[in-house]
Parts: structure tokens; sequence; C-alpha cells
């Protein structure tokens, strides 16, 4: 077992929830933190094998979370966990593109459970 954390890029447009998630993963997890979608992407192209996971906010003004999935994906693809509080939102999406389930993390969510969840995420990617 390898004693390097994984990499997280993490994108949300709130700066509050930003530095707590942020804060919050460090503890487990190499985070690369951005409030800016067209700054995280950006990132992303310039190192696109470094990262094992992608966790973002739907809702962000210049760039929803699912347009920076698929610019991410145009690149390679890495897996993507949505950070979610509307339903509806999450219902449409879901009826189109129905094995996302487990792609969606509802909020708000504690810090333990945030971490928990991404977690086990990552672990499932290992195997």
């Amino acid at each position: 077992m390898t004693s390097q954390k994984r990499r997280i890029l993490l994108v949300d447009d709130d700066r509050d929830i930003l530095y707590v998630f942020r804060r919050g993963l460090e503890r487990k997890f190499q985070v690369d933190a951005y409030s800016d979608p067209a700054q995280a992407l950006a990132r992303y192209k310039e190192h696109p094998d470094e990262y094992d996971l992608v966790l973002t906010d739907v809702r962000m003004p210049s760039m929803n979370g699912f347009e920076l999935a698929k610019a991410i994906h145009d690149i390679k693809r890495v897996p993507v966990l949505f950070m979610i509080t509307d339903t509806v939102l999450r219902s449409e999406y879901q009826n189109i593109f129905p094995a996302a389930e487990s792609s969606f993390i509802d909020k708000p969510l504690s810090l333990s459970e945030l971490e928990e969840l991404v977690s086990k995420y990552v672990s499932v990617m290992q195997q």
C-alpha cells in the first residue's frame, strides 16, 4: 500500500464551503481548491494525471458542475462527484443518466460525512 495521499480537485463558488471542505479533506487527501471553475479547468489541463477525483458543486455562475465535468472528461476521464442541494435537478439528471446515483453528494453535510463518502469512493476506484 502506498503512503502517498490521493489528490482531489475541489470546486465550489462559495468560498466558505470551499475553505471548510478543503481543510476537512486535507487530513486524508491532497486538495487543490478553486472557487472559479475556469481556473480549476486550467489547472486540470496542465496536470490531468495528478488527479484521482474531482469534487464539484453543480450550481456555479460562470460554468456549472456538469459543464466542468464534460470539459474535464474531454481532456482525460477522472471520476467526478457532484455536490448538490437541488433535488429536482438531481432527479432530472438521474432520468438522463440513471447510473449516476453514486455521483452525487447532498449538501449540506458534515465534514465527517464528506470525508467518509470521498474515502469510500476513492477506495472503490483503487480496487
